[in-house]
């Protein structure tokens, strides 16, 4: 295809009256480089496409060259060399600026020999997979060095880019066309004073025989058919030219290069104009003229006395060019610009190999966001060359084969115009108003303002800069402010704002690419000096990808923060004392290509900083930049490996825990007490709860917890619920002693009895410190052999069938919803689990919250559950618990349903929902119940659903139902039936498996109604 592409080009450049001044590529690809023959002994030049290869080697002994095409579809096209062997490329016209030779796999590669990067050549990649040579010259040399061997391995294309090339095509006349040539004498003798012409195939040639002056003067000249005397047999093809005669040949369009006569004879040869560019050879018995492109070449003796004549023509071949290019003028923008420097391009990371050819969106740069479509499918089908593709456009570099569109959107206003500079070495086939200058190095776009301009075509570009002209839209919103759901921002320009501060925040503060406010998307790229200082509702930060810098103290003081994820790889600097007097910040995460600017004292009084993880490639270069150089000890690459030993603090929702590395392989921690020195300044509280997570994170990788160290929770009276994982394998001595208060624990092991426990007997000294009513929940087949495990806990151990819950998992959730119904049993739900009801409102589903953290859903209540892990243990246990009697539109089944042969449901197909992800608020995929229909026609046992046609709840004027809705929390200003929000502080009590939660001394039930 883009030998094809080439040839068309070529064809349309005979056509056309002039030509934008830009290079010429000629790249060799399969077809082309299947025709390559040149070994010692055979073929020693060969030209292809206008550009010609000659082998070059002496006969000494170790000499050797060769380039050649080998069948063999994993071994293309190669070429090997050594000592005074060598290979030489010249166009056919104009200079050659560069050589890009590249190679599909490691066969052979090149060989590491010193590559001779004075004359122009160099190695581009680690791989050695491209050669390249840059320069101008009118022939490149490229040979070993010295003795040294040099070899290629499989190579799926050469590229050629040559400046001034002038297109030529050949003009043969031979067989028929000489036939028809008949500029012939009158009785003998042309008719002086008579110019004859005659166009054949493009050509014209005219005889010119002036007028006597004299009857000494005898001028003639013809070319023509005539019957050869000495051969009767045969007509041939001659020309003479005598005393003032002359032929001129002239092409119809375009201008001659060169001519070349092929003959069996010639008759006073000698006497032929060389001065006028005519040479005879006597060995090939050809005439040839070579010069400068002319309209026309006059054929005709050096003296008038003279004359000459050429017998037996066979074939006369004219090169023929276009019209020399007319430069087009490079356009000149308009308006007001900003630029990109080196330093921001080289932040720009897109390539279609990185994601299978989808379109790939880059953050956004001073006001720009880039991103890159593989347009066509990705072939890596090493069988077929041609149809391996890379598009890219990362660290500075540009490299589009045919095979991808580069899109660069404004959102400071429409772009004018685009300039481009740096090393270009192929720009080929551009788009539409994109105008290269090969002189300045500049690729220029200057079009109707758009939003949104599109690069195309074959691209190598090494980029140094880049500005954008723009038309600036109008930001009548400048300075003012406004919130999401968790932080307040600042609004910088037409789409452009800061985060300032926080709003009803706590756990992760995550800075978002975009914020939507008013109908108007805002990118923010910004974190404001002091934004989050002191803030110490936060236990971990991740920054956008848009953010590209965060302000002085921006989280200076945020003492229970744990890690810090910069996710933008656009983020330039980093403002002084940013993340000073973090108390626990144990590690950061940055995913920049180049080190931000950091300013002083960054991370000053974080005694527990372990690690900075940035690219593994670019270590050396943090720890050799400025003010990162004090950290250079804990610089180390991304997803490397930790030690055994190091410590860590982790928030699961509901709980801060110390954690201690104590395997790497497999990863494993034990919980450790909390430390002196930060209870001390902010003491730990389990707000009832005391989780225990099953796998703590801790910079990328997932811990099993299996230990619980020596005094790990003692004296902690305030916990009243516990949760210890399946994980673990061992409890220290006097891990729970002085926790007075507690009163349920789930013990959830499929066998106890592979726990160890430091105690005498199991979990006395825990039974013996906790109070009297504490309840000790096992599976119901286990409860025996936890009771014979654990005699100290035995009278208080409580059996439930345990029920398995797995929530649909998607690799970007950090919630997890589903549906649950049991119409005989009560639900104890684990801690970190929510359940609620709901009811339809004004076409949202509105969700209320029932029971949390190791309280029961009633038997017969069907439910949304909402938790923090896709999986997790429900106890399901005899009904106590008073009914649900609130509102609930949810309805469930125990068994599988089949909707259509179900009497009730069957009619109703049309308005069941289930639960799915079923809307986009913000950029972010929402949960919400969506229409059955389209779904299935099967409800599935222990689930619940919704059957709504319009008439629910707060419904007035609706007709017809949506075809989903999003969820959404009751809001906790609406008072006494949100009691039971995790974020509510208040005092819960299960008195015969009924909820009560105590509030400034009233008592509620689990519905929120008042109980005394």
């Amino acid at each position: 295809m883009r030998k094809l592409f080439t040839l068309l080009i070529a064809l349309l450049a005979l056509t056309v009256s002039s030509w934008a001044q830009a290079p010429t590529v000629f790249t060799w690809d399969a077809s082309d480089l299947a025709t390559v023959n040149l070994t010692m002994g055979n073929t020693e030049s060969q030209e292809i496409d206008h550009i010609t290869v000659t082998l070059g080697y002496q006969d000494a002994w170790n000499d050797y060259c060769h380039f050649f095409y080998q069948g063999d579809p994993y071994y293309y096209c190669a070429f090997s060399m050594r000592d005074n062997g060598s290979l030489t490329f010249a166009p056919e016209s104009g200079t050659l600026t560069s050589i890009v030779i590249t190679m599909v796999n490691d066969y052979e590669g090149l060989l590491p020999i010193p590559i001779d990067e004075a004359s122009g050549w160099k190695l581009d990649d680690e791989n050695a997979k491209l050669l390249k040579w840059t320069g101008n010259a009118a022939s490149v040399v490229l040979k070993s060095n010295s003795s040294n061997y040099l070899a290629s391995g499989a190579i799926s294309s050469i590229a050629f880019t040559v400046s001034g090339f002038v297109p030529t095509t050949a003009v043969t006349w031979e067989g028929n066309d000489l036939t028809s040539v008949n500029i012939e004498m009158e009785n003998g003798v042309v008719a002086q004073g008579k110019n004859q012409s005659q166009t054949v195939n493009d050509i014209t040639i005219t005889a010119n025989a002036p007028a006597k002056v004299t009857e000494d003067d005898y001028n003639y000249s013809y070319f023509g058919t005539y019957f050869d005397e000495y051969d009767s047999n045969n007509n041939s093809t001659s020309l003479n030219v005598f005393g003032e005669g002359s032929l001129t040949f002239a092409p119809t369009s375009g201008q001659l290069t060169k001519i070349v006569i092929t003959c069996e004879m010639g008759s006073d040869v000698d006497k032929i104009d060389e001065a006028a560019g005519w040479k005879w050879d006597e060995n090939t018995l050809k005439l040839t003229w070579t010069g400068d492109a002319a309209s026309s070449v006059v054929l005709a003796p050096e003296d008038p006395e003279t004359g000459f004549g050429f017998m037996n023509i066979s074939s006369v071949v004219f090169t023929v060019t276009s019209a020399a290019p007319t430069p087009t003028p490079t356009p000149t923008p308009t308006g007001p610009s900003f630029a990109w420097t080196a330093r921001q391009i080289n932040l720009v990371d897109l390539s279609c190999y990185n994601d299978g050819g989808k379109e790939q969106e880059n953050g956004l740069i001073n006001n720009i966001i880039t991103s890159l479509t593989q347009t066509r499918d990705k072939n890596e089908d090493y069988s077929d060359p041609s149809t391996v593709e890379s598009c890219q456009f990362n660290y500075g570099r540009i490299e589009i084969s045919g095979c991808g569109d580069l899109k660069f959107k404004s959102i400071a206003g429409d772009l004018t115009g685009i300039v481009i500079t740096g090393n270009i070495f192929t720009a080929t086939n551009l788009p539409a108003n994109w105008t290269y200058d090969n002189t300045a190095n500049t690729l220029t776009w200057v079009g109707t303002p758009a939003e949104e301009v599109t690069l195309s075509g074959n691209l190598s570009i090494s980029v140094s800069s880049i500005e954008y002209f723009y038309d600036p839209a109008a930001a009548p919103r400048v300075d003012e402010e406004f919130y999401d759901e968790y932080q307040w921002y600042r609004i910088t320009g037409a789409h452009t704002a800061k985060a300032i501060r926080p709003r009803n925040l706590s756990g992760t503060v995550n800075i978002p690419a975009s914020v939507e406010d008013n109908s108007v998307i805002y990118y923010i790229n910004e974190i404001a000096e002091d934004a989050f200082r002191d803030f110490n509702q936060l236990s971990n930060a991740f920054i956008g990808k848009n953010v590209a810098v965060i302000g002085a103290h921006a989280f200076d003081g945020c003492t229970w923060m744990t890690e810090i994820d910069i996710n933008s790889r656009v983020v330039e600097s980093i403002g002084d004392e940013a993340f000073k007097d973090c108390l626990l910040l144990h590690g950061l995460q940055c995913y920049t290509s180049l080190p931000p600017v950091l300013g002083s004292n960054a991370f000053e009084g974080d005694t527990r900083l372990n690690h900075i993880d940035v690219y593994s490639w670019v270590v050396s270069n943090y720890q050799g930049t400025a003010n990162w150089s004090n950290y250079s000890s804990k610089i180390t690459g991304l997803w490397s490996p930790r030690a055994i030993g190091e410590k860590f603090f982790y928030h699961n929702q509901k709980t801060t825990g110390v954690y201690e590395i104590t395997s790497t392989s497999p990863k494993e921690v034990k919980v450790l007490p909390y430390p002196a020195d930060v209870n001390a300044i902010y003491p730990i509280t389990y707000e009832s709860t005391l989780i225990i997570p099953e796998s703590p994170i801790y910079m990328n990788y997932g811990y099993s917890v299996t230990g619980i160290a020596a005094n790990a929770f003692k004296d902690i009276t305030d916990i009243k619920v516990v949760s210890i994982p399946t994980t673990v394998k061992s409890i220290e001595a006097g891990a729970f002693s002085g926790c007075t208060n507690v009163e349920n624990v789930f013990f959830l092991w499929d066998d106890p009895t592979t726990v160890t426990w430091a105690d005498a007997t199991v979990g006395a000294e825990f039974a013996t410190a906790t109070s009297g009513n504490t309840t000790i929940i096992v599976p119901a087949s286990k409860l025996t052999t936890y009771q014979s495990w654990a005699p100290a806990w035995a009278s208080r151990m409580v059996g439930g069938d345990i029920k398995d819950v797995t929530a649909s998992q998607d690799p970007h959730d950090v919630v997890f919803y589903r549906t649950y119904y049991d119409g005989t049993h009560d639900l104890l739900l684990p801690p970190d689990v929510w359940a609620y009801v709901g009811y339809v409102s004004n076409n949202e589903f509105i969700l209320r919250t029932i029971a949390f953290d190791g309280e029961i859903v009633p038997a017969g209540t069907a439910v949304v559950l909402r938790s923090f892990s896709p999986e997790y243990r429900l106890i399901a246990m005899e009904p106590v618990a008073e009914p649900y009697t609130g509102t609930n539109q949810l309805r469930g089944t125990d068994v599988n349903i089949t909707i259509a042969t179900d009497p009730e449901l069957s009619s109703k197909a049309d308005k069941i929902y289930v639960l799915g992800k079923e809307g986009w608020v913000n950029s972010e995929r929402q949960e919400g119940m969506g229409l059955y229909r389209y779904t299935g026609t099967t409800l599935g046992a222990h689930k619940a659903y919704l059957i709504y046609d319009g008439t629910g709840s707060g419904s007035s004027g609706q007709q017809n139902a949506p075809a989903r809705f999003l969820f959404k929390h009751e809001n906790e200003a609406t008072g006494v039936e949100n009691v039971q929000s995790d974020k509510v502080q208040c005092t819960k009590v299960i008195r015969d498996g009924q909820l009560i939660i105590v509030k400034d001394g009233k008592e509620y039930n689990a519905q929120g109604l008042i109980i005394k």
